[in-house]
């Protein structure tokens, strides 16, 4: 008689033991999940509806609602920044910033006032010349002497370094020397 208490004591132990364990997991991964939720955060604890994988930082200031330095994935969009900095004001000029476009790590980015002057970006974007800075590899390809492996070099250089401060800069390229920069420095800026 005293084996079957051992006995059914060992078993419930084992089962106290086995649901805890399975409750302790339950709650390992409640908190992964909520971890997650919380992962893409603005730098200043603001809430984002972004999720991160590979984090970068923007800095967004000017006619937005909440201007700032904010954490987001690698692939975010200017729209989704924007957004999570809550919204244009009513002021902005829409127009200022290519809404769609890709941002890049440490990048600053300024949202126009109605009646401000144009940015050196929109001002390049009127005049018909390819962003060093927020060119595609496609639109970098248009340039005289620039292909697919040169436009990926410019966009790897400023993903890893920086936007570029100057034009001159891209003969910071790997394969861009200055008999290029001088081909093409009439169709670029920043």
């Amino acid at each position: 008689m005293e084996k079957k208490w051992v006995y059914s004591g060992l078993v419930l132990l084992v089962v106290l033991v086995s649901g805890l364990f399975y409750m302790g997991h339950i709650k390992e991964e409640e908190g992964i999940r909520i971890e997650a939720e919380d992962s893409s955060k603005p730098v200043d604890d603001k809430k984002s509806d972004l999720d991160t994988v590979n984090k970068i930082y923007i800095h967004l200031y000017g006619a937005v609602k909440n201007p700032d330095v904010y954490e987001v994935r690698e692939d975010a969009r200017l729209f989704e920044i924007i957004e999570i900095a809550g919204g244009l004001l009513e002021d902005a000029a829409k127009g200022s910033v290519n809404l769609a476009r890709k941002v890049v790590d440490g990048e600053q980015i300024y949202v126009a006032f109605e009646g401000d002057e144009q940015s050196a970006y929109a001002i390049d974007i009127l005049q018909g010349k390819v962003s060093l800075n927020q060119g595609t590899k496609e639109q970098l390809m248009t340039l005289t002497g620039i292909g697919e492996v040169r436009a990926k070099a410019i966009i790897n250089h400023r993903t890893q370094k920086g936007p570029f401060e100057k034009i001159e800069d891209i003969m910071l390229v790997e394969g861009i020397k200055k008999a290029m920069f001088e081909k093409i420095k009439d169709d670029i800026g920043l």
